[in-house]
């Protein structure tokens, strides 16, 4: 007798059942269907195996062979299920690392933007006090809080209102002053959003390159984590896109230009 194992177990999706024994009625749908593949493909014959017995005992060794075989799908099933746990949970973990350091550069950035302010701070000639321009430009630099791509915009644009006012103070001065502070005009780095201290701006810059790509890098990773935890989303992190950055990859690619003229020289 050929059996028609595909649409016999097809039929099987009648049969209603409540969601919580769903994957019981999966894995009794796999052990079946492989029983009836195998009796298709005479792999063995349960007649000839057991002509000896009653039509009775065949039954019952029918039904021990389906649930042999519902008991290896369900062990498939429940494997397959770890497995998918396991690897949204490695999915999980890394989006919690990427975010945990994404907060340590954070805290890092704010430490030098601090250092920075105060360095210009004592720059100026005349004391800066509560309420001046100055003041204010200074102490908005301080409370950034770098979330979001119009933080890093407004860290640049401060720098630059910064270092304007030091060229305006500078040229109020007396051409006495000058010349006897002739040694301080370098006050404003290679770029006009530097301080003197370039080693602390170099840093800086390294910082928010890092934190731009990192939150590029996490986005996707929640993206691809979201397209297969519908039910249980992560929310993404802003998006770190303003004009100035630019800036910042200029001044990286001027960087790697001098050290690779270096390099030929040697």
């Amino acid at each position: 007798m050929i059996l028609k194992p595909y649409s016999f177990v097809l039929d099987l999706k009648h049969f209603k059942v409540s969601k919580f024994f769903t994957p019981f009625k999966i894995c009794f749908k796999i052990g079946l269907f492989a029983l009836l593949l195998l009796l298709e493909t005479n792999l063995f014959n349960i007649t000839s195996l057991h002509s000896d017995k009653l039509p009775v005992d065949a039954i019952y060794i029918l039904l021990g062979y389906i649930f042999n075989l519902t008991l290896l799908g369900a062990a498939a099933h429940f494997c397959f299920k770890f497995l998918q746990l396991r690897k949204k949970s490695g999915q999980k973990n890394q989006i919690l690392n990427l975010n945990a350091k994404l907060s340590m550069i954070r805290m890092s950035l704010k430490a030098k933007i601090k250092t920075k302010s105060y360095r210009y701070r004592a720059l100026f000639k005349t004391t800066v006090t509560s309420g001046d321009p100055v003041d204010i430009a200074l102490n908005d630099l301080i409370n950034l809080n770098l979330d979001t791509g119009e933080d890093f915009q407004r860290y640049f644009d401060l720098s630059k209102r910064i270092n304007s006012l030091l060229i305006a103070e500078r040229a109020s001065e007396s051409p006495e002053s000058k010349k006897e502070n002739q040694k301080d005009d370098s006050h404003i780095g290679k770029e006009d959003f530097m301080g003197t201290d370039f080693k602390n701006e170099i840093s800086i810059l390294r910082h928010i390159k890092e934190m731009v790509e990192i939150s590029s890098h996490l986005n996707k990773r929640i993206e691809a984590y979201n397209q297969a935890n519908v039910k249980n989303p992560i929310p993404q992190v802003n998006i770190l896109t303003f004009h100035s950055l630019i800036e910042v990859n200029r001044v990286f690619r001027n960087e790697t230009d001098e050290n690779s003229k270096l390099i030929h020289a040697a």
